[in-house]
């Protein structure tokens, strides 16, 4: 006759529950403290021309001469959405 267990004891399942009780809040603290940081180098956060924020053709104050990087995920629907915008503000925007 054997005497293994299948599955998870109420010992095991305690001790993870006790173990995620105390990582939770140490994952909220230091989500907190995270920010989404500030422009340095071009835009409207470093003087860029911010009276045209929030118009229809320029809903984030880009500054003409200024530069925008950005990190792509070339997934299902692919990266033919950012050409598309990238024409556009070079349209808009001159340099």
């Amino acid at each position: 006759m054997s005497t293994e267990k299948t599955g998870i004891d109420r010992r095991t399942f305690m001790r993870g529950s006790l173990a995620a009780a105390a990582l939770l809040p140490l994952g909220g603290a230091l989500a907190s403290c995270a920010s989404s940081g500030t422009a340095t180098s071009g835009g409207a956060a470093a003087g860029g021309a911010s009276t045209s924020a929030g118009s229809s053709t320029n809903p984030f104050g880009l500054a003409d001469g200024s530069s925008v990087d950005a990190v792509i995920f070339n997934g299902g629907y692919g990266y033919d959405y950012v050409q598309k915008a990238a024409d556009l503000v070079q349209t808009n925007h001159s340099g």
